[in-house]
């Protein structure tokens, strides 16, 4: 009966068992964790419509191999007896799949509940575990499509990988770039999500064994256009290089609002996401000071100083879209606060945000009151 039941009938059903106080018969229904968090016909506050955002917000998060510590904490506090623990397991499923860790991903299915809409993917993840010649025979026809989509996407992402790590180990950082961008061209038609995913091993691959970015990051461009190339590397580098990340975000926001494809929620998105990236970031960073204080080596000073500067003229230029009225005080390069007030008040709401227009030359100070961000629907940002 649920699955000849409409979206919008569904959700008026879940609705009117909440008002009726019948939550123990919901878990049948949850069919989409995205569509009940937006969904106007739930009251918001809610404990399910809070548990749904955690879940959609874990499913984009274990789904796009960009792992959220936030995300996973979160998703951890929902309870057993919750309706949407079926669907809880079912991320920490994909989650320890994707981890390497088959015997957990099965584990996590037992706990999936027969009647929750989160079982259809059982069969697909039973069978990635399983590695079974011909086992795909058994899927449905959508659930054998889901199959073909994983596993071919991870089998060009394997045999390019064990390619590219002879190159590394043999240190020849010349046909590891060359062959790297080749790759990508070639899968980018056919297999344009591994394509994505092999440019962010990449990126990452090449930063931890220090070889020069300048080629890969170019290339990137040229093959996903300027906007997508920075953003597949601000996730490539946000764990081993916060900082260059920031600065690829930065960047991906500035090419977005260039173009004028970009909606005023995805807008809002970005804008959240660059300013938590900047408060992990200035966290980080320390002032010319400190740093000589701290005895800092000739190239690590120059380094921190690039960063800066970088960052710097990319929140200047991303300032100048949002106001060319707002410019930062002169000597941004020696003082990051102006940098970091800036770009960490862009997850405020507008009449939030530090006043640098009126006091051009003093620190801009964060309101000390509770961050309160337009939260936009769920994007494919990560994806």
């Amino acid at each position: 009966m649920k699955q000849h039941m409409k979206q919008d009938q569904i959700l008026n059903t879940i609705g009117k068992f909440i008002r009726q106080g019948r939550r123990n018969e919901l878990a049948p229904l949850l069919f989409d964790p995205s569509a009940i968090e937006k969904s106007e016909r739930i009251p918001d506050g809610d404990q399910i419509k809070i548990e749904a955002r955690i879940i959609s917000d874990a499913l984009e998060s274990v789904t796009n191999g960009m792992y959220n510590p936030e995300a996973v904490t979160e998703l951890l506090s929902i309870g057993d007896a919750s309706p949407l623990a079926s669907w809880k397991a079912l991320c920490l499923s994909i989650s320890a799949f994707y981890n390497g860790n088959r015997d957990e991903a099965l584990s996590q299915l037992s706990h999936i509940d027969d009647e929750s809409p989160a079982s259809a993917l059982i069969p697909v993840i039973t069978q990635l575990c399983e590695k079974k010649e011909g086992r795909e025979g058994a899927l449905s026809p959508k659930s054998k499509s889901l199959f073909h989509q994983v596993t071919e996407d991870r089998s060009f992402i394997t045999s390019a990988q064990n390619q590219l790590k002879e190159y590394l180990e043999g240190e020849m950082e010349e046909l590891f770039v060359e062959t790297a961008i080749l790759l990508i061209r070639d899968l980018k038609g056919d297999y344009p999500k591994a394509a994505r995913s092999l440019a962010m091993w990449i990126t990452k691959t090449a930063s931890a064994y220090g070889f020069s970015p300048e080629i890969i990051v170019s290339n990137l461009k040229l093959i996903f256009g300027p906007a997508e190339g920075s953003r597949l590397c601000a996730l490539a580098l946000q764990d081993e290089e916060p900082e260059i990340s920031l600065l690829f975000w930065i960047r991906t926001l500035i090419s977005r609002l260039k173009q004028r494809d970009i909606e005023e929620a995805e807008t809002a998105a970005f804008r959240e996401i660059i300013a938590e990236a900047a408060m992990r970031v200035e966290k980080m960073m320390c002032s010319p000071q400190e740093a000589e204080k701290a005895g800092y080596e000739i190239e690590e000073w120059k380094t921190y100083m690039q960063s800066l500067a970088s960052l710097s003229a990319a929140s200047a230029s991303l300032l100048t879209i949002f106001d060319p009225a707002i410019t930062f005080p002169t000597n941004r390069e020696e003082d990051s606060s102006a940098v970091f007030s800036f770009l960490t008040g862009l997850g405020y709401e507008e009449e939030c945000r530090p006043m640098m227009k009126r006091h051009p030359q003093e620190r801009p100070s964060i309101p000390q009151r509770e961050r309160n961000p337009a939260r936009p629907v769920q994007l494919e940002l990560f994806a």
